[in-house]
């Protein structure tokens, strides 16, 4: 919402008020002020400029080097005949790029446009000289402003000449206008909040005509539901002359962020803007019928909105949003937009004025099912005032007089099912006071509710009030609404800081959520970084993780009804996708990305819920590419991170839930290298899986080159094996005994298989076991294996003789060689 200042100054008094203090005090109080614009000659960079030199490359152009006071001079490129013989010296009225300045379009109604560097008859003109008319101080057209003035270049043009009374110059406020400040829609609900916050007086009242609305059978609008539309004001006219609106009109919309049409689209914009009630102008020689109807759409029912081109065709609408009919004919989006085939023209000249209450959550579901927005539908969709709507077609009939001496209204209608709301609420000033933490005597109560346009029905000096509710207050409900009126009003900085007085309850975390973030900070001790995605994924973005594969497999999903985008349509099924991209991503700024997320992913395919919602395991997923550590002084190119790492990583995370025992086997699974891939089991029970992604799934997602290290688990089982306490061993009393043995095997055999049959048969004297070395090549026969396994053997009661620990290498040698055919190599 755009307030011109010089609008709002008509309406409450903020004479000495500076724009910077009242656009705090409304964004203290709630009203947020986006950004302050200043057009024309009240813009800072409407500056002057002293022109340091002049080339003449024609009779009629010149080109000036201009001092502006912002750094370098600039080149102002003019044909400006008051500055054909302009000297070194001279002052003149420059617009610095980004000013706005008045122009005329081809119609001859006025129009801003946005001062810009470009090119200009054969040189780039990096400002603009201004006119009186262009800087919005006079009428004068035909040449750029001189300045009399010794004031250095760079000084703006508002400190140095008066702006003339009606200036369209102007300072305009840009409030955000959230669903709590819809009463800020219009100039005179921001002039309403203004009063009321500063205590200043107010001038609310404008010219409207003498109008009183008499049912008509011939013109009564009717609704189908008065829940959709319960207040529905009409009037036919006739003697319109449609031609330009007032200049002065104008200037207004203009800087209101409305371009000028013709009078009666202006005087119906102008009347949204003021009052903040939208209308709509009939042509009614155009319309089907007098009779206007309001219902809901039918299925596939076509509408053709006054924006759109010439020959465009009707757009099939949903069904069910809010249709004005004129004789069964959609002639409106009621609340939205008008039609094309009864808009107003240069020949009409009978109009039906339309003014309505529409329901602002149909207006809102309209809008999005059409995505049709306009400044009625902001409005409407956020709430209007029903007691403005035959005031806004007063207030129309009083402007389109101004331009057509002859208008004379031929009948009105009215529908009105209901009567306006009287709404009341009971206020105690001290619960107030409890509820704010203040100590405010009645008499200070009251007087702010009054200045918020609230009446009280006696100021007693106990008890309760009875406090009315204007009916432009549509967001006040209850006391509670009434206490926030009184803080904001008040002053929120005013509010006296307390400590609560009842102790803040501590709420236990539950298990999992602290077992979660425990595997969290394991994981980023183990070096990765955590992130965090969307939900929401598209199935043509997981098929790259499957790019391997000659057809991406039949996957369910979970859809959403209402996208935000394709992108965006459904739940993923793995966190992985959106993991390798971020890996990509990190990747464009350094030389590894090592990354982690737990998240739920949806499976709609495995639901047990009685409604059919998806199943939503709680999962795991690294990824990790590039080096394996940051370069050193001994490292400067440190190795790419393999398998090894990946698995390092996740046993050093797991291991601190102490879970219990994680174990690992080769196996082959769609996504991964089918020579890098294996399961991962705890305690027995299948978690998940990790590997190398598949040489074409680092390519889908352009890593080509490049090994991605990856791991999805599901997290349930491992947090419910997760141990609140575990054994921590000390050191060893007696000193053990290490023993490295050299098998030769088959090549087939895998490390976890020599593992598990060595911890089986060295007993309870082998506490170590590691395999630090598998070798393929010279020296060993084709198809085998020569694998280092180092046996720790101790005794935790004494010290062992080397004869027992030998026999406990015997014993594993033998079982490996009757279990898994290995051998020591001689």
């Amino acid at each position: 919402m755009r307030v011109p200042l010089s609008w709002l100054g008509r309406h409450v008094d903020i004479d000495g008020v500076s724009v910077d203090e009242l656009s705090e005090q409304l964004t203290f109080a709630g009203a947020e002020i986006e950004h302050v614009d200043r057009i024309g000659a009240l813009s800072p960079d409407a500056v002057l400029g002293r022109i340091l030199s002049v080339e003449a490359p024609r009779p009629d152009l010149r080109y000036f080097l201009v001092e502006v006071g912002r750094g370098d001079p600039v080149t102002v490129v003019s044909k400006a005949p008051n500055l054909l013989d302009a000297a070194a010296g001279t002052a003149i009225a420059v617009a610095l790029p980004g000013v706005s300045v008045f122009t005329r379009k081809d119609d001859g109604s006025l129009a801003l446009k946005a001062v810009s560097a470009k090119e200009t008859w054969g040189r780039l003109s990096q400002a603009v000289g201004c006119s009186d008319f262009e800087l919005g101080i006079g009428p004068d057209h035909g040449g750029v402003r001189v300045l009399d003035s010794k004031a250095a270049p760079g000084t703006p043009v508002s400190q140095l000449v008066a702006l003339p009374e009606g200036s369209p110059a102007d300072c305009v406020l840009t409030l955000a206008i959230l669903p709590n400040i819809a009463r800020c829609q219009s100039v005179l609900g921001v002039a309403r909040e203004v009063g009321a916050l500063r205590s200043a007086p107010t001038r609310l009242d404008v010219k409207e005509a003498q109008l009183d609305f008499i049912s008509d059978e011939a013109l009564n609008p009717t609704s189908d539901d008065a829940a959709l539309c319960d207040r529905f004001a009409v009037a036919l006219v006739q003697g319109v002359v449609v031609g330009p609106s007032p200049e002065w009109m104008q200037a207004r919309l203009l800087a209101a962020g409305l371009q000028p049409i013709n009078n009666v689209v202006d005087a119906s914009n102008f009347v949204m803007v003021e009052l903040g009630q939208p209308t709509h102008a009939y042509d009614a020689d155009r319309l089907p019928s007098l009779k206007l109807h309001v219902r809901p759409s039918g299925p596939d029912e076509a509408f053709k909105p006054l924006t759109a081109d010439d020959d465009a065709p009707a757009s099939l609408l949903p069904g069910g949003l809010p249709l004005i009919v004129s004789n069964g004919q959609p002639v409106a989006q009621a609340g939205v937009m008008g039609g094309f085939e009864t808009q107003v023209t240069e020949s009409s000249t009978r109009l039906l004025l339309e003014s309505a209450h529409f329901d602002p959550i149909a207006v809102r579901r309209s809008q999005a099912a059409t995505l049709t927005y306009s400044e009625s539908s902001a409005r409407f969709s956020r709430g209007t005032d029903p007691a403005g709507v035959e005031r806004a077609i007063r207030r129309i009939l009083a402007l389109l007089s101004e331009t057509c001496p002859d208008l004379q209204v031929v009948g009105t209608g009215l529908w009105a099912p209901v009567p306006l709301p009287q709404r009341s609420i009971v206020l105690d000033a001290d619960q107030l006071n409890a509820a704010l933490g203040l100590d405010l005597p009645r008499p200070r109560i009251a007087e702010l509710l009054k200045r918020a346009g609230f009446g009280l029905d006696a100021e007693t000096a106990e008890g309760p009030w009875t406090v009315s509710v204007p009916s432009f207050r549509g967001d006040v409900e209850g006391p509670h609404d009434l206490h926030e009126e009184v803080a904001r009003l008040e002053g929120y900085d005013r509010m006296p800081a307390t400590m609560p007085v009842e102790p803040v309850p501590q709420r236990p975390q539950p298990r999992d959520t602290v077992l979660r973030r425990q595997l969290e900070d394991a994981l980023v001790a183990a070096g990765l970084h955590q992130t965090v995605s969307y939900s929401l994924t598209s199935p043509e973005a997981e098929d790259r993780l499957f790019a391997g594969l000659q057809e991406a497999p039949e996957r369910a999903y979970t859809t959403l009804l209402n996208p935000t985008s394709q992108e965006r349509r459904v739940m993923r099924r793995s966190l992985l996708g959106h993991l390798v991209e971020h890996a990509r991503d990190n990747l464009r700024h350094g030389d590894a990305a090592h990354l982690f997320e737990i998240g739920p992913v949806f499976h709609p395919e495995a639901s047990t819920d009685v409604d059919g919602l998806p199943a939503e395991p709680l999962m795991l997923a690294v990824v990790m590419v590039g080096a394996a550590h940051p370069a050193t002084l001994h490292a400067p190119q440190p190795p790419a991170v393999d398998f090894f790492d990946l698995a390092a990583a996740l046993d050093q995370a797991l291991g601190a839930l102490h879970a219990g025992g994680l174990s690992r086997s080769p196996t082959r699974r769609r996504s991964y290298h089918p020579r890098i891939c294996g399961a991962l089991s705890l305690n027995g029970q299948p978690i998940g899986h990790l590997g190398a992604l598949h040489p074409a799934v680092a390519t889908a997602f352009d890593l080509d080159g490049r090994q991605i290290l990856a791991a999805e688990i599901r997290l349930e089982p491992v947090l419910s094996a997760a141990s609140d306490s575990f054994f921590a061993p000390g050191p060893p009393r007696f000193p053990g005994i290490d023993l490295d043995l050299s098998l030769l095997m088959d090549g087939s055999v895998t490390a976890g298989a020599v593992l598990d049959v060595a911890r089986q048969a060295g007993g309870p004297l082998l506490q170590g076991l590691t395999v630090f070395d598998v070798y393929r090549g010279k020296g060993v026969p084709a198809g085998q294996q020569a694998l280092g396994l180092r046996l720790q053997v101790r005794d935790d009661a004494r010290t062992l003789r080397m004869e027992e620990a030998e026999a406990v290498r015997d014993a594993v040698v033998a079982a490996l060689g009757a279990a898994l055919q290995a051998s020591l190599r001689g």
